[in-house]
């Protein structure tokens, strides 16, 4: 598991800080409840492409094992900035539990997909 020092993670939340606020807002959340997809796919692209979505998934799915912990700067800016994201549904939620059900090994071309963004999961209630 990595384990990121306070500095590591003050860095990952200044990073996070500084792109949300190029690409988020009230005024793009607003535009976004009106589009049908619902978020910005090339902010999702390069969310995924900065490891964010990696983050918190097991090293042996392709992720980086950090904690919660190490990344909740990131989270909260997310919230912070009205960041409308699939990552936390599709990655945090999806992929952290799909890695951590028995039998995981047999799904870890879907959870690195999931990681890595080139597949989004959402949740449904039946």
């Amino acid at each position: 598991m990595t384990v990121l020092t306070h500095e590591e993670r003050a860095e990952l939340t200044t990073s996070a800080r500084a792109l949300l606020a190029e690409s988020s807002g009230p005024s793009n959340a607003r535009a976004l409840l009106d589009d049908a997809i619902g978020y910005d796919p090339a902010l999702f692209r390069e969310m995924c492409s900065l490891g964010w979505g990696a983050m918190c998934l097991p090293e042996r799915f392709g992720g980086y094992g950090a904690s919660a912990a190490d990344v909740a700067g990131v989270w909260s800016e997310l919230g912070r900035s009205l960041c409308s994201t699939p990552l936390v549904e599709s990655v945090v939620v999806a992929a952290g539990v799909i890695a951590e059900a028995p039998g995981a090994d047999g799904f870890a071309d879907l959870i690195g997909a999931l990681g890595r963004g080139e597949v989004i999961a959402t949740l449904a209630q039946c």
